[in-house]
C-alpha cells in the first residue's frame, strides 16, 4: 500500500511540473559562451583611464571614450564593470580582468565614497572629484554598488571587499530603510539628500526613571547616535590627510563605552590598539569633563602594505600609525588650550604625555647554561 501511495504522489508531481526541454545551445553546452564573455571583458579596456585610473562612462562603439559626452566617470560604471570582469575571470581564469575589477573597486572606494556624510557619489569628473556633491542618492545606486563588490569578494574571499562590502551593505539599512514601528510602513526608501537629512523614524534611546536614580544610566543596545563606522574613517583623514588605515572605530562609539563604563581616574587597557582611537578618546574626554583617566595601548609592529597609503606616508607599521596620531591629537590640545582664556586655571593642567615602549626579545635565561 505505502508503494502505491509513493508511486502515485510521484506521479503527481510529475504532472504538475512537467520536464522542460531545453534548446539553447548555449546552456547545453556553456562553454560556447566562454568566448563572448571573453570578447566583452576585453572591449572594456579600452574605456580604463590609465593615468588617473576609473572607467569612462561614455565610450564609442569601439570602446574609447566619448569625450563629445562628457568625461565623468558614474560609479554604477565602476561596479557594473568590476562585475563583469569579476565573471569573466571566473569563466576564462584570465587573471588580468580580476586584476581591472580590483583597480576599478578600489578606485570607487577612494574617489565615489562620500566620506564626510556617508553613501555612494552618483558620479565624479575625470579627476574623481564628485561631479555634484550635492545631488540625492538614490537606494538603485547605494544598492548597484553592491554588485561589483559581492562578485570579487564571492571570487576571491578577499578581506578588504569583504570590509566594503559588510560596511556599505550596513549603511544601507541604516540610511535608506524605513524602520518605522507601524506595520504600514517599512521597505527602502527611494533616495535620500546628499547628507540623508530627510531621515526619519530611527529607534531613539529611551531612558526610565529609575534608571536616573542609578551611578550609570541603563547602556542601550543602540550606541550613541549618528555614530557610525565611516565616521572613524572621516577621523583618521583629517588627522593624518590621507587614508593610512582602513575602517578605524569613530573615537565617539569609544568615548560612549568609556562614558558607562569608567570612572575618572581608571586606566583603559586595549590590547589591540590600530589606529589609537582609544588614547584620543581619552586624550578628549580628560579635557571635556578635567577628567584624569589613563590608556595603555598595544600594538604589534605588524607592517603596512607596499602599496597602502600608510606606507607611502612613511608609516612602515601599525604601531607607527597610532603613535603618530597619539601625537598629533595632543598638539591639536595643546594649540586650542594655549588659544582660549585660562579663565579657570584648569586649560594647562591636562597631563597630556605618553611614553612609547618596544617589546625586545628576553635577555633572562633559564636552566643550565652550555
Amino acid at each position: 500500500m505505502k508503494k502505491l501511495v509513493l508511486f502515485l504522489i510521484v506521479m503527481s508531481v510529475s504532472n504538475i511540473f512537467p520536464q522542460v526541454n531545453v534548446n539553447s545551445v548555449y546552456l547545453k553546452n556553456p562553454e560556447l559562451s566562454v568566448g563572448y564573455v571573453d570578447s566583452c571583458a576585453s572591449f572594456w579596456f579600452k574605456a580604463w583611464d590609465q593615468t588617473r585610473g576609473g572607467f569612462y562612462t561614455n565610450v564609442s562603439k569601439t570602446g574609447t571614450p566619448l569625450t563629445s559626452w562628457g568625461t565623468q566617470k558614474d560609479m554604477i560604471s565602476q561596479s557594473r564593470n568590476a562585475y563583469g570582469l569579476t565573471r569573466a575571470y571566473m569563466l576564462t581564469g584570465k587573471k588580468e580582468y580580476l586584476e581591472l575589477a580590483d583597480k576599478a573597486l578600489k578606485f570607487m572606494y577612494k574617489s565615489a565614497w562620500d566620506t564626510v556624510n556617508a553613501g555612494w557619489i552618483n558620479s565624479v569628473n575625470q579627476y574623481g572629484v564628485a561631479s555634484n556633491p550635492t545631488e540625492n542618492k538614490t537606494a538603485f545606486n547605494q544598492h548597484y554598488a553592491l554588485l561589483g563588490i559581492s562578485a570579487y569578494y564571492e571570487a576571491t574571499n578577499d578581506s578588504l571587499h569583504e570590509l566594503w562590502l559588510s560596511s556599505s551593505a550596513t549603511d544601507n539599512t541604516v540610511l535608506l530603510w524605513d524602520d518605522n514601528n507601524n506595520e504600514e510602513f517599512g521597505g527602502y526608501f527611494d533616495y535620500g539628500t546628499y547628507n540623508w537629512s530627510y531621515r526619519e523614524g530611527r529607534p531613539r534611546r529611551k531612558v526610565f526613571l529609575n534608571d536616573l536614580n542609578d551611578k550609570y544610566t541603563g547602556f542601550s543596545s543602540i550606541i550613541g547616535k549618528d555614530i557610525y563606522t565611516r565616521n572613524g574613517s572621516a577621523e583618521v583623514e583629517n588627522i593624518f590627510d590621507a587614508r593610512v588605515f582602513e575602517f578605524p572605530k569613530p573615537k565617539e562609539l569609544i568615548k560612549e563605552i568609556i562614558l558607562q563604563g569608567m570612572e575618572n581616574n581608571e586606566i583603559l587597557l586595549d590590547f589591540f590598539s590600530g589606529s589609537t582611537v582609544t588614547a584620543q578618546a581619552v586624550l578628549e574626554l580628560n579635557k571635556q569633563n578635567s577628567g584624569k583617566r589613563k590608556f595603555i595601548c598595544v600594538q604589534l609592529p605588524e607592517k603596512t602594505e607596499v602599496n597602502s597609503e600608510a606606507y607611502k606616508a612613511g608609516y612602515k607599521t601599525i604601531a607607527d600609525i597610532g603613535k603618530e596620531r597619539i601625537r598629533r591629537v595632543i598638539k591639536k590640545i595643546k594649540d586650542e588650550n594655549e588659544s582660549k582664556l585660562d579663565l579657570d586655571g584648569k586649560a594647562n593642567k591636562q597631563d597630556l604625555g605618553f611614553k612609547a615602549l618596544n617589546c625586545k626579545r628576553a635577555t633572562l635565561r633559564f636552566g643550565k647554561q652550555k
